[in-house]
């Protein structure tokens, strides 16, 4: 167990959950920008069991919530 998590630290930079956050929080910005989806299925779609947890761990991370930062992100529509 150690040793993997040593192994992947030195290949990524840092740990497996680390890395994973990483992952569904890129995929939650990508799809706040470029989709209309509603946060609810953007929380199902970036692996968060409900979009209340979903909003406040987005919160915790980008100092913005989800709407926040899909306004803030995103060009009105013509």
């Amino acid at each position: 167990h150690s040793s993997l998590q040593r192994k992947f630290r030195k290949y990524f930079g840092m740990n497996p959950k680390e890395y994973i956050t990483k992952l569904r929080m890129n995929r939650a910005l990508e799809l706040l920008v470029e989709n209309r989806l509603s946060v609810k299925e953007i929380a199902f779609a970036c692996g968060f069991e409900n979009e209340y947890y979903f909003s406040n761990f987005f919160k915790k991370h980008t100092g913005l919530s989800p709407t926040a930062f899909r306004e803030k992100h995103t060009s009105p529509q013509a």
